[in-house]
C-alpha cells in the first residue's frame, strides 16, 4: 500500500479555492489510499475560518512566502507519503483517473519527480 499527498498551495484566491477544492476532498475521503492537505501561503483568517468551518485539513506560514516555501513546509512537515502532488488553487479536477496514471507512469520511466 502507498500513501499519496494531494497539496493545493493557495495565497489571497480563496474565491478560485472555493471552486474547485470539493472534488478534491470528495476523491480523498473515497480513496484511503489519498490524503488531501491546503497549504495557506500566509496566515489568512478568512482561509483559516474556511478550513475550520468545513474541516479541511491545512497549514499555513505566518507570513507570506512564495509556492515554493509553501510546498516546502508540506514536504518538512509531512515526509511520510510515497506520492505527493502539489496543485494551483485553480486546478478543475475533471478525471481523478490522472492521479494513479502520474503514478504508473513515474513508477514505470524510474522517475523521481514528474511535472505535468
Amino acid at each position: 500500500m502507498s500513501l499519496t499527498l494531494i497539496s493545493i498551495t493557495t495565497c489571497n484566491r480563496i474565491n478560485e479555492l472555493k471552486k474547485y477544492v470539493w472534488d478534491y476532498i470528495k476523491f480523498t475521503n473515497e480513496n484511503t489510499d489519498f490524503h488531501f492537505l491546503l497549504s495557506l501561503d500566509g496566515n489568512s483568517a478568512e482561509y483559516i475560518e474556511f478550513c475550520k468551518e468545513f474541516k479541511i485539513p491545512f497549514i499555513y506560514s505566518d507570513d507570506q512566502e512564495g509556492v515554493g516555501l509553501s510546498k516546502n513546509r508540506v514536504l518538512s512537515q509531512f515526509p511520510d507519503y510515497d506520492h505527493y502532488f502539489f496543485l494551483d488553487d485553480d486546478v478543475e479536477l475533471y478525471d481523478s483517473n490522472i492521479f494513479e496514471l502520474v503514478i504508473k507512469t513515474a513508477l514505470d520511466l524510474q522517475l523521481d519527480h514528474l511535472c505535468i
